[in-house]
Order: C-alpha cells, then structure tokens, then sequence
C-alpha cells in the first residue's frame, strides 16, 4: 500500500513538473522582430531617372550586399560587427584597420593580385574623422553622420525613429565613395529621421510620410523652396 502511495505521489510531481514546463513554453516570448529596408527608390533632379537601391542582410542584420543601380556593392565584416571591407563592381577593395573601435587606416586592395596599391591614414579626434590630415566627416556616438566637410553639408535629424531605426551604422561607408553620395542616397547615415540639411547657403527640408505601423514608406525634399529630391521606401520583416 505504502509503495503504491509513493508511486501514485510521484506519477503526480512529473506530471506537475511536466505541465509547467509546458505552460512556460506556451508562454515563452516571441522572437523580436523589427523592420529593414529591403529597397529605395530615388528621385532627383540630376537623374532623369529613377535610382534603384536594394538590400541584403545576413543573419545578424548587416548589410552584405547593395544593389546601386547597375551596380553592386559588397561588405565584409569581422567578428565584432567592424566593416573590414567594401568593394563595388570589379574595383578594388577596400580594407579598413580598426584601433581602439576607430579606424585609423584604409587601405586600396587590388583583387586579382591582392596587392595593395593606396593607403592612407586615418585619425579621429571630438567625432571627426580625418584622411591624411584632411577632415573628412563627423559623426555623433551611434555614428550618425553630421557633417560631411568637402562638401560643406550639415545634417539635421529629429527624434523618432527613421528609415534604418535599427541598422548598425559604419563610418567606413561615410570615408569611401565607391559610387556618388551612395551612403545619403540611400538615407543609411541615421537611425533618427532625416529632417534636412545644409550645403553653404541653400536649405533642404525634409518630410516624412508614414504607414499605419509608424515605418516611414517616403521622403520628400524641398531645395530653397523648389522640390528636390524623393525617396519611396520599401521594408521586410527580420528577427532582431
């Protein structure tokens, strides 16, 4: 009687201890997901037409690759996330050497022979970086472009989310120029949203336009008060 007692007592701990593992996997969070840009289109006024732009990601959500028109654009990352090198078509690569979470040297890598034909020094002091003593941009902490030097443009952002709100942003894309302006084309200098900019005296103003889900589906610009440049956006789902 005694043994049966036992047995019947412990028929009834596994089941508990069963039933509660289930309900905690019933009640287990789903995975979280946010959303990218999977493609842009661009409309500006030295274009007579439009300029595609797509994205691909790899699992951890950094850009592998980048459709820019006819072109195609590839990133190569280390283990912890740094942009180590870009390349564009049949061109060269380019590496970048990383110190103390900056980069401090970019070097011109020829892909057939892998000989390297350029390098030049970087340095980064107070959010600006610097190519062979030349100041090149500035960036803030989440390396949000701010400024861009040579060509005299200052960029203003707002407080909500924008395009790319949950892309790793890379000072490398801001210091090489594999096609004309592709990293503003692209609007993937800010995870806040663009709200203008400045080049010498003309003022650009941004304005949003968003979906149901808050994501911004367009971009307008108006160019000391003519319209300038658009930008219609398209997103996929990932897990974050």
């Amino acid at each position: 009687m005694k043994l049966l007692i036992r047995t019947v007592l412990l028929a009834v701990i596994i089941s508990s201890v069963l039933f509660s593992c289930s309900k905690d996997d019933d009640n287990a969070p789903d995975p979280q997901t946010g959303y990218f840009v999977k493609s842009v289109t661009v409309y500006t006024p030295w274009n007579r037409d439009s300029i595609q732009i797509g994205f691909r990601y790899d699992d951890r959500n950094r850009i592998i690759e980048q459709s820019f028109g006819e072109d195609l654009i590839t990133y190569t990352y280390n283990d912890i996330g740094e942009l180590v090198e870009s390349s564009i078509g049949n061109g060269p690569a380019y590496h970048f050497i990383y110190q103390s979470g900056h980069i401090n040297q970019i070097q011109v890598v020829d892909r057939d022979t892998d000989e390297i034909v350029d390098q030049m020094s970087v340095s980064f002091s107070n959010g600006t970086y610097s190519i062979d003593g030349e100041a090149v941009c500035k960036v803030d902490e989440q390396n949000q472009l701010l400024e861009w030097y040579d060509d005299k443009v200052v960029f203003s952002y707002g407080s909500s989310a924008g395009v790319h709100e949950h892309l790793r942003l890379s000072p490398a894309r801001y210091l090489v120029e594999l096609t004309d302006e592709y990293f503003t084309l692209d609007l993937g200098c800010s995870n806040r949203e663009l709200t203008g900019w400045t080049q010498g005296n003309s003022v650009v103003t941004a304005k949003s336009v968003r979906n149901d889900q808050g994501l911004i589906t367009s971009v307008s610009t108006v160019r000391d008060h003519e319209d300038f440049a658009k930008w219609d956006i398209e997103y996929e789902k990932r897990q974050l």
